[in-house]
């Protein structure tokens, strides 16, 4: 009983955290939207809008950029630490195999009935989270969410809503993210591997 109501939480506690994140949003978006100043302040800042370079290093540069606005400091890490995860993303998916292996030995261990082992199963929230993050496709998209919360913090919601709303086309990269989850999906892999027995 109480591992069917700690799944269940789980599963509320993930709703919850979900319904309160769109009205947080909604709320944000309606709010904004009806005082919505006159002259929207330019984000990200233009390069015109810094002081001009005079032969000084590319360090040097960057530095009086970050001191002109220390947001440019935040996204830069951001940026490196993103790439970052790029380069540690086979790990992830080492990591998400082992826990899922530590898993499936688990539930070995803990089944009563031999036959159920081969039937479906619970999967490791764990090892899922772990391979989500060892996609090297999802890296840059799960580093929008931090820079998003620090251009909300640094200059607002409304610029965070604008920087993404106004003046960004989105089809090409929503195209990669359909055809790439529809080229993962289990049909298409059952399918490639059935040509490639061949």
């Amino acid at each position: 009983m109480s591992r069917l109501r700690t799944k269940h939480g789980a599963v509320w506690g993930g709703a919850w955290w979900f319904l309160a994140m769109v009205l947080l949003a909604w709320a944000g978006g309606t709010g904004s939207a009806a005082s919505t100043p006159e002259s929207p302040a330019s984000f990200p800042h233009p390069l015109s809008s810094y002081p001009p370079p005079e032969n000084n290093s590319l360090g040097q540069i960057l530095w009086s950029r970050v001191e002109a606005d220390p947001f440019n400091l935040v996204a830069t890490g951001l940026f490196f630490l993103a790439i970052l995860h790029t380069f540690l993303a086979p790990m992830f998916l080492r990591l998400a195999h082992r826990f899922e292996r530590e898993h499936a030995e688990k539930l070995a261990r803990l089944s009563q009935n031999p036959n159920e082992a081969a039937g479906r199963r619970e999967v490791s929230f764990r090892a899922e989270v772990f391979h989500f993050f060892g996609e090297v496709e999802a890296v840059f998209g799960i580093w929008v969410l931090p820079l998003l919360a620090a251009i909300t913090l640094f200059e607002g919601w409304p610029a965070a809503r604008d920087y993404l709303g106004h003046g960004l086309n989105f089809t090409e990269p929503m195209f990669v993210v359909v055809i790439m989850t529809i080229a993962a999906s289990r049909p298409i892999l059952l399918l490639a591997e059935k040509l490639m027995a061949v």
